[in-house]
């Protein structure tokens, strides 16, 4: 939802757009699904780290350091075609964090 500043009246008041996203949950508490406007994506988790999301025919993947929580990379990839033609990503992308 997009608000609408107005500081005159010191209130802040919702914009004329509305936007509805629904989200589901495991039993554990991780966000599974996310619905909205702009599509479905579906959350990946090995344990208690995210390690993907899927988006429709995009993956993104996660990669941390052993044994913790810190981030390495990010892969993400592209699935073009259908049935048997999917045998790999025709699309991959790495983004690496540095500290």
């Amino acid at each position: 939802m997009r608000y609408r500043d107005r500081p005159a009246e010191g209130h802040v008041q919702p914009a004329a757009t509305e936007q509805v996203t629904r989200y589901r949950y495991d039993p554990l508490g991780r966000r599974i699904d996310k619905a909205d406007a702009f599509g479905h994506i579906r959350f990946l988790y090995d344990g208690d780290l995210l390690t993907g999301e899927l988006r429709g025919s995009r993956l993104s993947e996660y990669l941390y350091e052993p044994g913790s929580f810190v981030p390495l990379a990010k892969l993400e990839s592209e699935w073009k075609g259908d049935g048997a033609e999917k045998s790999g990503p025709k699309l991959l992308h790495a983004a690496y964090f540095i500290e």
